[in-house]
């Protein structure tokens, strides 16, 4: 059994700081994250919920296909196609 390697880069700040205002105000982390030799846009967010004491987080993977960039490859590292999403 191969043992479980996944590496990944987070972006928000670099998306912040060229994007600014355009970022949804709910997302707390977005990153470039490989695992079993796949590449994803993973992008964390905060759940709305009515309480003080609560806080959701909901994890989604995305796969990067529906960009068209054949940059972004599992081939290369996690901070290089951070450079090319970026």
């Amino acid at each position: 059994m191969k043992p479980f390697r996944a590496s990944s880069v987070d972006i928000l700040s670099s998306l912040h700081g060229r994007y600014g205002g355009h970022i949804r105000l709910d997302i707390t982390i977005f990153r470039i994250f490989h695992k079993l030799g796949r590449c994803y846009l993973e992008l964390t967010s905060l759940k709305n919920i009515e309480s003080q004491y609560i806080r959701n987080e909901i994890v989604e993977r995305i796969d990067p296909e529906f960009i068209s960039d054949p940059s972004i490859s599992p081939e290369i590292s996690a901070f290089e196609n951070a450079q090319v999403f970026v």
